[in-house]
């Protein structure tokens, strides 16, 4: 009597170790499909804007926006805006913007907003009037400690935070950092002269 050998020994053997491993991976990938988190996708953009509308009357107001598209399948819920400032051998400063603002011209929607696949949300904040936010860059701290050049100001990052964590961070455009800088290189000087 011959000894049972456990190595495959004709064709179809080689056949149902196949299958076995085929029906192995086909577990194993429907389970990665089915228990994977579609996270949210927004593109967003930091740039200066202006609005006009048909009863202005002298210079167009001008705002700093903040602009988020969702371009993923599930829904977002935007929870923040921000700032994040990643300047080299230091460590990550962060700061909440507040888009609570609202004046004659517009109005932000709420914090939460809830976008759904396609839907945009727009944030403004007045550089003119009541809520002149260059006035908070000469008050900021954030700013005042942080970005001492220009150079520096390449490395400011706009933010927007969403329900589940994942931020989505973008370049402001060159107007706006030219327009940080402008005021953050006043207050420095300001400050130089007063020692």
């Amino acid at each position: 009597m011959t000894e049972p050998s456990f190595y495959p020994q004709t064709l179809v053997d080689y056949a149902q170790i196949g299958s076995a491993v085929g029906t192995l991976a086909a577990v194993v990938v429907s389970l990665f499909l089915a228990n994977r988190r579609p996270s949210p996708l927004l593109k967003i953009s930091c740039s200066l804007r202006v609005i006009v509308w048909y009863q202005q009357q002298g210079k167009a107001p001008e705002y700093l926006t903040f602009n988020a598209v969702n371009e993923g399948e599930t829904p977002a819920t935007i929870v923040n805006v921000a700032w994040c400032l990643s300047l080299p051998f230091k460590k990550k400063r962060w700061a909440i913007q507040d888009v609570s603002t609202s004046d004659s011209v517009v109005r932000n929607p709420q914090l939460p907003h809830k976008l759904q696949h396609g839907e945009s949300a727009t944030f403004l904040i007045g550089l003119q009037g009541q809520y002149d936010w260059t006035q908070n860059i000469q008050k900021s701290g954030f700013f005042n400690e942080g970005i001492q050049s220009r150079k520096d100001c390449e490395h400011l990052r706009a933010v927007i935070f969403t329900s589940v964590g994942k931020p989505s961070i973008c370049k402001p455009d060159k107007a706006v950092l030219d327009l940080i800088w402008e005021h953050q290189s006043m207050h420095l000087s300001s400050a130089k002269s007063q020692k």
